[in-house]
């Protein structure tokens, strides 16, 4: 039954969200959002949004399965007129999937995409997280962090099972193998998980590419000690010193006024770059992420042991826990001091204070979700003068559209609904990009391309994968979202 009690009074909120191509992979696949409605009686009943997503897939098809999931998962979200949290969070959740799922089937460039997804909903004091696959969420109380939801993955389900020790999880060599992701089947289940937020609170929520590196242990002083824009930039750096072999996305929550959470402890100086581990872990595999045999297989044993065995891990988020989910049991971290910025970061990266607010970009409420991929010419493409063919491939929900070759010098063409159009361009470097329009709207821009236009050549363009705001640095905001 839907609790209809008068919410508590919203805590402030500050978080600050950053995203880093790691050390080894040329492109970012991973996707960072946060939503806060602009009407304040749709907050007032839907809260404050967060999403974290790692995409999978062929060339750049894990930055439209990531970025997809993200745009549905708010557009959904906010229009479902469901009041009960994990309810609508779930629906929303198991819509994206059936989206990344048709979009991966009926297009060959897109095929075997897929995504994980973890997603928090903050509602008053009113606390509701979801997920599928290994990203996780974490939750700092009290000084203690605790992994609050649970990895579908292959030696988690071996661990909760007593198959497995988390050092024998840890470094196994299935550990990659995750056993659920949106995008890999017609349906997916959704874990959610519900609660109340304490003033004091901190949540991050991260891919596997950082807490393949980072653990509680390691997390514990950096969200302690710092606020959010700070804590994100030293997660980053340090997953990145110590290998950073996949993308690496963190989003850092504190709930609270700051000196409810920072301790009077005095800080120790930064220690050293830690040195990378003798055996980093393994880069996860991007193709389609569940092996039907051994996923089938290996659920039927945990399942058996897991009957006979009974539940080994209680609840380890201090009772906050709903009863669809139960949390991990954390892998136990050998402790380092808070981590140096990485000069990367520290170079790129540029954050306003927590105490600033920042305006959602695309505001779920008007913004519907639309990636557009497969573009031609590509960027820094070499073509014969005269008339130039635009292809794309829009990916989006929405019946009705406009699709605008823009340039400097003003519109080069459109079509209605279509995925093609033509301009005849004259002899010169074209700096273009495609805007997508609904009713008169802009809904969606592209990086801009160079387009090089030259006389008496003949010059074929191949197509690639591309989408909108591709991130392949370091990308952080933080910001405020209320009182």
């Amino acid at each position: 039954m839907v609790n209809e009690s008068p919410q508590p009074e919203q805590l402030p909120i500050a978080f600050a969200k950053g995203t880093d191509v790691g050390r080894t992979r040329d492109h970012n696949e991973d996707y960072v959002d946060a939503f806060s409605p602009p009407d304040p009686v749709l907050r007032h009943q839907k809260g404050d949004l967060f999403i974290v997503a790692d995409g999978m897939g062929g060339h750049q098809a894990g930055d439209v399965a990531s970025r997809s999931a993200v745009q549905v998962i708010s557009h959904v979200y906010y229009n479902d007129p469901e009041p009960d949290l994990r309810v609508s969070l779930s629906n929303a959740i198991k819509q994206a999937n059936a989206f990344i799922y048709q979009e991966g089937e009926k297009t060959p460039s897109l095929a075997g995409m897929g995504t994980t997804v973890v997603a928090t909903v903050i509602r008053g004091q009113e606390l509701c997280l979801a997920n599928v696959g290994d990203a996780r969420i974490y939750l700092l109380r009290q000084g203690k962090v605790t992994q609050a939801t649970r990895d579908h993955s292959f030696v988690a389900d071996q661990v909760r099972a007593g198959l497995l020790t988390m050092e024998e999880a840890r470094n196994h060599p299935q550990r990659n193998v995750i056993t659920r992701a949106l995008g890999s089947r017609p349906d997916v289940k959704v874990d959610t998980y519900s609660g109340e937020l304490q003033a004091g609170d901190v949540l991050l929520m991260c891919t596997d590419g950082l807490s393949e590196y980072v653990h509680e242990e390691d997390m514990q002083p950096v969200l302690t000690h710092y606020p959010p824009e700070e804590a994100v930039t030293r997660l980053i750096a340090l997953a990145n010193s110590r290998g950073g072999s996949d993308n690496i996305t963190a989003l850092v929550i504190q709930a609270g006024a700051r000196s409810q959470v920072a301790t009077t402890q005095p800080l120790s100086p930064p220690a050293p770059k830690p040195a990378a581990p003798a055996n980093p872990p393994a880069p996860r595999s991007r193709r389609r992420p569940i092996a039907v045999i051994l996923g089938v297989l290996a659920l039927v044993a945990v399942l058996a042991v897991a009957l006979v065995a009974g539940l080994r891990y209680g609840p380890a988020l201090l009772g906050m826990l709903g009863e669809r989910a139960t949390p991990t049991a954390s892998l136990e971290p050998s402790p380092v001091a808070s981590p140096e910025p990485s000069p990367t970061i520290a170079a790129t990266t540029t954050l306003p204070p927590t105490t600033t607010p920042a305006p959602t970009e695309n505001p779920p409420t008007t913004t519907p979700a639309f990636s557009i991929g497969n573009v031609e010419p590509v960027d820094g493409a070499v073509v014969e003068a005269g008339q130039v063919t635009f292809r794309w491939r829009p990916v989006t929900l929405l019946d009705q559209f406009d699709v605008v070759v823009q340039s400097e010098a003003g519109e080069l063409c459109r079509a209605q609904g279509g995925n093609l159009c033509q301009a005849e361009l004259p002899v010169g470097d074209i700096s273009w990009w495609i805007e997508v329009l609904v009713a008169g709207r802009s809904v969606s821009v592209t990086d801009p391309f160079i387009l090089r236009v030259r006389a008496s050549e003949t010059i074929t363009a191949s197509a690639t994968v591309t989408s909108t705001g591709t991130t392949t640095s370091t990308d952080t905001l933080s910001g405020t979202v209320g009182q």
